[in-house]
């Protein structure tokens, strides 16, 4: 009812556009914001981030087959859904990986300062994985797959890469890890364009094309 009723709806990606137009609603993009740092970090390790709720869904162990080929570390950030699957993650993958679970803002935000590549792989999920729009606002180039809402916020070769397969993307991770700063500017461009202050903007000029 609530769609139905609305004149105008507000989504996270192209992808869920095309899916709301095919039902026949109207709708505008308007991607989640960020916080861009003043100042990039140039002090970069051979860390390779990724954030996400964890679940099974998000096939965590995606990322123990990349560590295992990569000439660097791989931290698995955020939130598990479920302690017991997090544990039996963590006995069978731990020595590839490492699992920080629940962080402050403060430790999530030296993780994104340290890190020299971000990797997320989504299945069919069409929003733009909040993570991937927070490493843009510290300058970290974003690696993702093309199943994932942000694969539109890439552009290949400049702030990023979009991969098919998992030996494509182990070979653009220690790409990037062997020159961590090359798509450093860009991808920072980037997050500036998603700040807050922009995705409140953009939101303004939406609402006032439907003021009466």
């Amino acid at each position: 009812k609530v769609l139905d009723n609305a004149e105008v709806i507000g989504t996270n990606s192209y992808w869920n556009k095309k899916i709301l137009k095919e039902f026949g609603y109207n709708s505008e993009v308007i991607y989640p914001g960020c916080h861009p740092v003043e100042k990039l970090n140039f002090k970069r390790e051979k860390i390779v981030l990724t954030v996400s709720t964890w679940d099974s869904g998000r096939k965590p162990e995606i990322y123990a087959e990349m560590a295992k080929r990569i000439n660097g570390k791989v931290i698995l950030a955020g939130h598990w859904a479920r302690e017991d699957y997090k544990k039996e993650f963590i006995s069978k993958y731990g020595r590839y990986v490492t699992v920080t679970g629940d962080l402050s803002e403060a430790e999530l935000s030296l993780l994104y300062s340290k890190a020299s590549v971000f990797v997320r792989f989504g299945f069919n999920e069409r929003g733009p994985g909040g993570g991937v729009i927070e490493a843009f606002g510290y300058g970290v180039p974003v690696i993702v797959n093309e199943g994932l809402g942000s694969k539109e916020l890439i552009k290949n070769g400049e702030n990023g890469y979009v991969v098919k397969t998992l030996d494509e993307a182990v070979d653009r991770i220690n790409e990037i890890l062997d020159n961590p700063y090359k798509f450093s500017n860009y991808a920072w461009e980037t997050g500036k364009a998603l700040s807050w202050e922009n995705h409140a903007k953009n939101l303004s000029n939406i609402l006032k094309k439907f003021e009466y």
